[in-house]
């Protein structure tokens, strides 16, 4: 079985996106709620997204009043239904490969809903994130599946034992003793 990187990801994302089709097991507009109420105030922020897939997040972010959300995907489908369905002025959608991004401020806070896991190297490009583009006193807000549950026991013992994929898209297993081990390591809190 030849292992998945973020590269092959890439084209299953653009073809899922293109061909319309139903993908996700939970419907990512719950989970961007979620998100959305983990700042209480969005007025005059500057906000990243990175892997904002067909732009919901974005969206309710720059509604609330963000003074500017730069939202980005490298699914060339995704970026084109996003600018489709979400034209706001204080919006800017991307496709793009976030290590090729660049901007001359940084971001008082910086999402990433559902995609550290996806990334090759997650605590390297979650670094690379932080220090490049997060302002001194910004946040990171991430989500990741939670695996500690029966369905998600199941799918570690059965990835673990027999190399049987835990999902289509997830190259990782995150939990939240290892962002607590990596923010221990950085001085994060």
């Amino acid at each position: 079985i030849m292992k998945k990187t973020n590269v092959d990801l890439k084209k299953l994302y653009d073809a899922v996106h293109a061909a319309d089709n139903h993908f996700f097991t939970v419907p990512p507009i719950k989970e961007s709620i979620e998100i959305f109420k983990e700042v209480k105030n969005w007025q005059g922020l500057r906000v990243l997204e990175i892997g904002c897939g067909l732009g919901d997040l974005s969206a309710m972010i720059a509604a609330a009043g963000a003074s500017e959300v730069i939202a980005c995907d490298y699914s060339q489908s995704s970026i084109m239904k996003a600018k489709k369905n979400y034209q706001m002025k204080n919006l800017k959608y991307l496709c793009e490969d976030f290590y090729n991004l660049r901007f001359d401020k940084d971001f008082d806070v910086i999402v990433l809903q559902g995609v550290l896991e996806h990334f090759d190297q997650p605590w390297k490009s979650l670094s690379y994130i932080i220090e490049n583009f997060l302002s001194k006193s910004g946040t990171v807000i991430n989500s990741c599946p939670a695996f500690y549950n029966p369905r998600g026991y199941i799918w570690m013992t059965l990835q673990l034992l027999f190399d049987v994929p835990m999902s289509l898209t997830d190259l990782h297993f995150l939990d939240i003793s290892d962002f607590k081990e990596y923010a221990f390591k950085n001085n994060l809190k």
